[in-house]
């Protein structure tokens, strides 16, 4: 039975794609270090591919994505603890402190003023911050720094003050 045209076509094509798959075993592939004289070529796995290949399930090169997500886990656990969690920590104890704010309490606020609630509503305060000539000025809780607490004196609240009442005298 003679070989036609057409059976002679095909396997030349099949070989093509055969080199193409699988290289030559002498032939080191592309970027890699040019084989020694002499020196053996490790065994291939079964299915023809090489050790250390992950797709034939050997053990080596890393794991991609999978390598990385461990450590990934562990910096974001680190940062949570760190810094996460004692911020929202602050946070939950400066509302509570504002929803505590009550008439007479003694009060700093962001801007550093230093007064006494007069009136105190759900989302603003009345301050006094002079009791003398009767100024008082509105704010809104947000703007509250800090509550003093009722046994420690006005004077070390505002250690400004304290320099400018000696030199009067």
């Amino acid at each position: 039975m003679p070989l036609t045209a057409l059976d002679l076509n095909l396997l030349s094509l099949a070989v093509l794609q055969a080199q193409e798959a699988a290289p030559a075993a002498g032939a080191a592939p592309a970027g890699a270090a040019p084989a020694q004289p002499g020196a053996t070529q490790p065994a291939a796995q079964p299915g023809g591919q090489p050790p250390g290949d992950p797709a034939a399930g050997g053990g080596g090169g890393g794991g991609g994505f999978g390598g990385m997500l461990m450590p990934l886990v562990l910096c974001f656990a680190v940062l949570y603890f760190l810094m996460i969690r004692p911020q929202r920590q602050k946070e939950k104890a400066r509302l509570e402190m504002l929803k505590q704010v009550k008439k007479g309490d003694q009060v700093i606020t962001t801007a550093g003023i230093v007064g006494k609630v007069v009136r105190a509503d759900e989302r603003e305060l009345l301050i006094q911050v002079d009791k003398e000539n009767d100024v008082r000025m509105r704010f809104l809780r947000s703007a509250i720094h800090e509550v003093i607490p009722e046994g420690a004196p006005a004077a070390a609240a505002t250690p400004a003050e304290a320099p400018a009442k000696e030199s009067s005298q």
